[in-house]
């Protein structure tokens, strides 16, 4: 008996049911109801922002319509009028703000009724179990200490936006809008949640109901601040909707990690900006609406005008997510502001974390409901992590570190999603996110395996052969690392002690340090190892680009070749034709950037250019990739002329950017290969290697014999430099050559955006900005018109691969023809 009452309340808490979510809800409810009486009543009021927002209606009250004339003793106002007349019926309520027990029990009732409405959201999804309420009400002294004991505007907002998505989740278009208008009016940060909200409006509605509801949203904002916007509508508006706001760093929650001079600087600012929207953008295509597809399924689909029911759990899922990448990614948290994700964490955690038979109860042979409590165990350390995290005052580097910690965690543990719908509340579609542990994601995508151009070499070697043929077939890839790296290293050791470069280190040792990841990003991917030195001199080092331009070359010329070799000889498929006539492309291109262009372009302009190019590539890679099962080829199929011309070409421009970047021809190849003839990246990237190595020994050979003006600091630089990167360059190849397709795309993504956010950290000028957007905007529109074309020619080639087949099956009926895979041969 005592085990089937022990099973009975596992089913009850921990499997999805509405009897025990009931139960477990009207518990807690009048459970909170005697916390909040006991905080309120025992524990002290700490004044921090209260007094400030009665003084900030007083002058309200005066006659005061001058938004910027607003003030109190923590400062000026800078929240949307909502705010001020909230607090000022709150003024009201309160004896001119002064009976504060009264207002520590009104913001109790407001704690009380935003848990009803987490509660009810809950509820309609289906797919929480009721323990998690638990977690909602039992685990957060901040979260008491913010509704009760500071009185901060945050709960006021955050119950508008709870009331809101209530009414959007039961279809009430409407007067979700009106009250997620009402949100945003007490404080900008509900804003967070617009970019979800706007395309569960899109796909739910339309594109007319859409912009009336939006309308609607707008029209709430000037009604609100009117009184304002007559007097003074520029003060309301830099007031109310402050974006330079400057934080105060005693205060952060998220960014002790950094010095404050780093912290207060503007162009960090830019970066989390850039990364916000970056991030969001990426996990909204990859985990938004998963049920119907994804977005861009759904964006392509409504096109075509019919309406898309979106379902609670996925329209909650965008929202919440939303607005946990802007908190991620915030200039500044304030411990307030823990209030702004805390009830929709737990959903984040929990939603896709059951199976669908699971959820329900589903019994195992000893009749034991099925809970999966590895998940639940990390997920409430992660829900109890961040709490700490938001109790540590002031805030530490551990804290903040943490906090950023568990905040990515949240993002690498989904797993599995059920749907329900959002019209009749019934389940919907069980999407199922295949499951991977640690150890397969790093089998498929780090140890997927080398693709040969002769497999002989890896296959199995007789016991009977010669012991020496045995042991070379064995150690084969170990001595082609070698060979490169102890021819170079004996010539270095020997000039080493010949001119006493070893003094070097000590006033040179950046360089060294920065090729350990330069040479083994060149080895690893198709940017080079210009791609790390060329930035790292020019944005960081402030080195003249001419000397980084050179030693790029310079120091490629022997890493690049060293990989190369490494590459040639453990037999990686290789692209031979785009290596040759890139190769002679590149070869002119080089001379003639060197001859008559380089000089020609100012160094600001050589490093917008170089990274807006390379950044509109790789957002044209990343949408490529994010089409499922596409179709690749282990070499350009049906060689034609056009093709020789375009790959001539491509050599060419790609040696121009080489001569005044120091790297160019490899990425230049690697775009036509991957984009226009769909080659896959595991062989795209080894043959840009080999394309790199043979152009920078040319610039190289021309800077220095022809032109012979290479400057002495960039020798000094080569000169310590070479034992580093003959090392590291061969190893990135080697370890490269393992890799899944998608890892070798995904280096090229963070590449380039971390040459974006260097770049901005400079603080180049707006002008320069502009033109970069420019850059990148034409750039990206090039690399698309790529890709079309590209899909056009992967289509004919397998089309023309179908025909063959059926001619070749000699009139027999053919009822299946081959669909284009992840590879098509």
């Amino acid at each position: 008996m005592g085990c089937s009452l022990f099973q009975s309340c596992v089913r009850t808490l921990f499997t999805v049911n509405s009897f025990g979510f009931f139960v477990v809800a009207s518990l807690l409810t009048i459970a909170e109801v005697l916390v909040t009486f006991g905080v309120i009543r025992y524990v002290p009021y700490t004044e921090i922002d209260w007094s400030t927002y009665m003084q900030q209606v007083e002058c309200y009250l005066n006659g005061t319509r001058n938004y910027a004339l607003i003030t109190g003793d923590t400062g000026p106002i800078v929240y949307p009028a909502g705010h001020l007349f909230i607090f000022r019926f709150l003024y009201s309520l309160t004896e001119n703000g002064t009976n504060i027990s009264r207002a520590q029990y009104i913001f109790g009732g407001l704690y009380i009724l935003t848990i009803l409405l987490v509660f009810r959201i809950y509820a309609k999804t289906r797919s929480i179990p009721p323990f998690v309420l638990v977690l909602l009400c039992c685990t957060s002294y901040r979260i008491h200490s913010i509704f009760m004991l500071r009185l901060f505007n945050d709960p006021v907002a955050m119950f508008l936006l709870y009331l809101a998505i209530n009414f959007l989740i039961s279809q009430q278009w409407f007067l979700g809008c009106v009250l997620y208008s009402l949100a945003v009016s007490v404080k900008m940060n509900i804003l967070l949640f617009a970019p979800a909200l706007f395309f569960i409006l899109l796909f739910s509605n339309g594109i007319f109901l859409t912009a009336f509801y939006l309308s609607v949203c707008a029209a709430v904002q000037v009604v609100i601040a009117a009184p304002f916007l007559i007097h003074d509508p520029l003060s309301y508006v830099m007031r109310s909707f402050e974006l330079g706001r400057v934080f105060m760093y005693k205060w952060t929650v998220n960014w002790r990690i950094l010095p404050e001079s780093v912290f207060l600087d503007k162009r960090i600012h830019l970066v989390l900006l850039l990364l916000h929207v970056v991030v969001l953008l990426v996990f909204a295509f990859k985990m938004w609406f998963r049920s119907q597809g994804g977005l861009l399924l759904l964006l392509r689909n409504f096109a075509y005008g019919p309406r898309t029911r979106i379902g609670i759990q996925d329209a909650l899922y965008a929202l919440f997510t939303s607005n946990l990448i802007g908190i991620t990614f915030a200039r500044s948290l304030h411990y307030q502001f823990y209030s702004w994700y805390f009830h929709s964490l737990p959903f984040i955690l929990f939603i896709n974390m059951y199976r669908m038979e699971d959820a329900y109860g589903k019994k195992d042979g000893e009749g034991t409901p099925t809970v999966p409590w590895k998940g639940i165990i990390l997920r409430v350390a992660i829900l109890l992590g961040i709490e700490y995290c938001w109790n540590v005052y002031p805030s530490t580097v551990f804290s903040s570190g943490l906090l950023h910690v568990l905040h990515a965690l949240i993002f690498v543990i989904f797993e599995d999603m059920k749907t329900v719908d959002v019209f009749t509340g019934t389940s919907l579609v069980t999407t199922s996110v295949r499951k991977h542990t640690l150890q397969r994601f790093f089998r498929k995508y780090f140890l997927e395996g080398q693709k040969f151009a002769d497999e002989v070499l890896v296959t199995d070697v007789s016991p009977t052969v010669p012991i020496d043929v045995r042991l070379f077939r064995k150690y084969y890839k170990v001595i082609g690392f070698l060979i490169p790296m102890c021819f170079f290293h004996i010539l270095w050791w020997i000039l080493a002690f010949r001119y006493d470069l070893f003094s070097r280190f000590a006033t040179r040792w950046e360089m060294p340090l920065t090729m350990v990841l330069g040479a083994t990003v060149a080895g690893m991917t198709s940017e080079g190892g210009g791609a790390v030195a060329f930035p790292v001199m020019t944005l960081l080092l402030k080195i003249d680009p001419v000397v980084a331009k050179d030693f790029s070359l310079m120091i490629q010329s022997c890493g690049m070749t060293s990989a190369a070799f490494t590459i040639i000889w453990m037999g990686i498929a290789l692209e031979w034709r785009a290596i040759l006539v890139c190769s002679l492309g590149a070869t002119i291109g080089c001379v003639f950037g060197l001859q008559y262009i380089d000089g020609l372009i100012t160094a600001a302009v050589k490093k917008m250019m170089f990274i807006s190019v390379w950044f509109s590539f790789g957002l044209a890679l990343w949408l490529l990739n994010t089409q499922k099962k596409r179709c690749t080829f282990d070499s350009i199929r049906n060689i034609s002329p056009w093709k020789l011309m375009v790959l001539l070409v491509t050599g060419f421009v790609g040696g121009i950017c080489t001569s005044f970047a120091g790297s160019g021809v490899d990425i230049c190849s690697f775009s036509i290969l991957t984009l226009l003839f769909r080659v896959s990246e595991k062989v795209a990237t080894p043959t840009s290697v080999v394309l790199m190595a043979v152009n920078t020994c040319v610039g190289f050979f021309w800077r220095q014999l022809i032109m012979g003006d290479v400057s002495d600091l960039a020798w000094e630089y080569w000169s310590i430099s070479v034992p580093v990167v003959v090392v590291c360059a061969p190893l990135g190849s080697l370890l490269a050559s393992h890799f899944h397709r998608l890892t070798l795309a995904a280096f090229v993504y963070v590449l380039e955006v971390l040459a974006v956010v260097g770049y901005l950290l400079t603080g180049p000028s707006l002008i320069m900005i502009a033109i970069g957007v420019g850059i990148i905007f034409f750039s990206f529109l090039f690399f698309y018109c790529l890709m079309d074309i590209g899909h056009t020619v992967s289509q004919e080639l397998v089309q023309e691969k179908n025909k063959s087949i059926l001619t070749s099956m000699d009139g027999e009926v053919k009822s299946v023809l081959i669909q284009p895979a992840r590879r098509c041969g």
